[in-house]
């Protein structure tokens, strides 16, 4: 048996001026670093499990037909000095010894010498250093499953294993995670807030990590990260705009109980896509105002407020604002068709007296997943308010057809003007939508006062056509179809009116229009993306037109 440091008998019955004695008597060759050929002791360590490398207590030991006492020795310096190990003086339990190596780090030299001068030395690669690694995040709050997860970076100076694990508050294993191996030495993980099968609480969680080198020892470090899966709460905003929409205050109150990532404010047409975004980054939550300025007034029409608060989890609550009428005078300009790169057509439906029909029209596009523009007099959406409402509600675009489809031909400045700002009225008392800034005169029929009033109004177009397959004299669904096929092409507008016999071809010339590649969108979107529009010239042919 053996004992650390000093060398002394396993039971003290050798002095130990006796067993000194005994490792001074060996022979000095034995003490030599080579040993002399056939004196191979089986030099073994027998705690290094597999490892390339060992740490702290180092288990020694040579084969049992050695000639006792052994006496076991090392070198930090490649053989120069030679440091007692130990000396195991009976075979009990073999020859062995127990090296406690730190806090040396490096390649050493161990021997084994026999009391009959048998020597043997091997290299022991000796690691007591633990392993220098980092945990960053790169995130570290998440939504959960449905937002981007919280994550991070292992990094170690040497090769590791490393195990990380999510603990909660208690002290309680929520969650092993997998790491990644990114490049040598570099690990990345993730978290999306699950425990099993279902989302953890909210709240803060820690991170545990634990790296183990190739030596066996050991660094921990830990994280805080938290789950938050509640958006923020956002009352609704109090909205200050001027009429010709170049400036907009909003004033509104955010509360949040963790971290307010941002505060946004969308003005967005009621028709269309968002027009502007004013976002405030960062801060606290509590009232919260975003000012919105622009050098070009936004178009006439009718824009809706949304205000975006997102936490830094990724939650995000919309709260939407009172609706906004943009309305000045503007100078009206004719159009008929349009010039385009696209192969877009308008479809567009005058008059709205029939509400059955027209709610068939708006089956007809639902189910094609359309848009298309609807002219109606004042009168027709006060009469049909369902059929109104919902043409609104599934995205269509509405213009202004007068108030009870009189002629404009006839009537002076003021009385055209009236009828302009009554129609408009229904639209924004009845709905808060706008009919501006699209205007068709009933007939296709205007004069030069009919235009300054639609202008007076906000109509920032007067929308004629170029496709007239005369509908209104019922010619058959068939024939219908055909007549608008003979003259579509891309940039058309297309005039059609809310009749059964129109809503019955419905089906068959959108089917043919996309045979021919043309795509039907709102007027809106025709006029957008145009690179020119085409007017008819004044004043307008009005033979045939309704």
């Amino acid at each position: 048996m053996h004992r650390r440091g000093a060398a002394v008998s396993r039971r003290g019955a050798l002095p130990l001026l006796v067993v000194a004695a005994l490792v001074l008597a060996l022979p000095a060759q034995a003490r030599e670093l080579q040993p002399r050929v056939g004196s191979a002791l089986g030099l073994a360590v027998i705690s290094a499990a597999g490892r390339p490398a060992v740490a702290g207590v180092v288990g020694l030991a040579v084969a049992p037909g050695a000639a006792g006492p052994l006496g076991f020795e090392w070198s930090p310096d490649g053989g120069r000095t030679w440091l007692p190990i130990a000396i195991d003086a009976e075979l009990l339990d073999g020859w062995s010894a127990e090296w406690d190596s730190r806090p040396f780090s490096g390649e050493a030299l161990v021997r084994a010498v026999a009391s009959d001068g048998a020597t043997e030395v091997i290299r022991v690669a000796i690691d007591n250093r633990a392993p220098r690694m980092s945990l960053r995040l790169t995130r570290g709050v998440t939504a959960g499953a449905r937002a981007a997860p919280t994550a991070g970076v292992v990094s170690a100076d040497e090769p590791v294993a490393p195990t990380l694990v999510v603990i909660r508050r208690d002290g309680r294993e929520v969650r092993r995670l997998r790491l990644r191996v990114t490049q040598e030495n570099r690990f990345a993980f993730a978290w999306d807030g699950r425990r099993g099968g279902s989302i953890a609480s909210d709240g803060v969680y820690r991170l545990s990590l634990r790296v183990v080198d190739r030596a066996g020892n050991e660094a921990h470090a830990t994280a805080a990260v938290v789950l938050d899966t509640t958006p923020p709460t956002v009352a609704r905003p109090l909205v200050s705009a001027d009429s010709r929409g170049r400036t907009m205050r909003v004033r509104v109150r955010v509360a949040e109980r963790n971290a307010l990532g941002w505060v946004e404010l969308r003005v967005r047409a009621a028709s269309g896509s968002a027009v502007e975004t004013v976002r405030r980054l960062g801060g606290r939550a509590g009232m919260v105002t975003l000012d919105w300025r622009r050098v070009r007034p936004l178009r006439p029409g009718a824009y809706l407020i949304e205000i975006v608060a997102t936490d830094t989890a990724g939650n995000s609550t919309i709260v939407g604002g009172p609706p906004q009428l943009v309305r000045y005078p503007v100078r009206t300009a004719l159009v008929s068709r349009v010039q385009t790169a696209h192969r877009h057509v308008a479809l567009t439906f005058d008059d709205c007296y029939h509400p059955a029909a027209w709610e068939r029209i708006l089956d007809v596009l639902a189910r094609a997943r359309l848009r298309a523009t609807f002219f109606c007099p004042g009168q027709a959406v006060l009469a049909a308010p369902h059929a109104a409402r919902r043409t609104l509600d599934e995205g269509h675009v509405v213009g202004s057809h007068g108030w009870d489809h009189a002629s404009f031909t006839s009537l002076p400045f003021e009385s055209a003007l009236e009828r302009l700002l009554r129609d408009s009225s229904v639209w924004w008392g009845t709905y808060r939508a706008a009919a501006t800034p699209y205007f068709r005169p009933p007939y296709g029929a205007y004069s030069r006062a009919t235009l300054a009033a639609a202008g007076a109004a906000g109509y920032t177009e007067t929308v004629l056509w170029d496709v007239d397959p005369r509908d209104w004299t019922r010619p058959g669904t068939a024939a219908l179809t055909q007549r608008v096929l003979a003259e579509v092409k891309p940039g058309s507008i297309v005039l059609l009116h809310t009749l059964s016999e129109t809503a019955a071809a419905l089906p068959t010339l959108l089917e043919a229009l996309r045979r021919r590649g043309l795509l039907p969108v709102g007027i809106d979107e025709l006029i957008a993306a145009s690179d020119a529009r085409i007017s008819p010239g004044w004043p307008w042919a009005t033979a045939g037109a309704r």
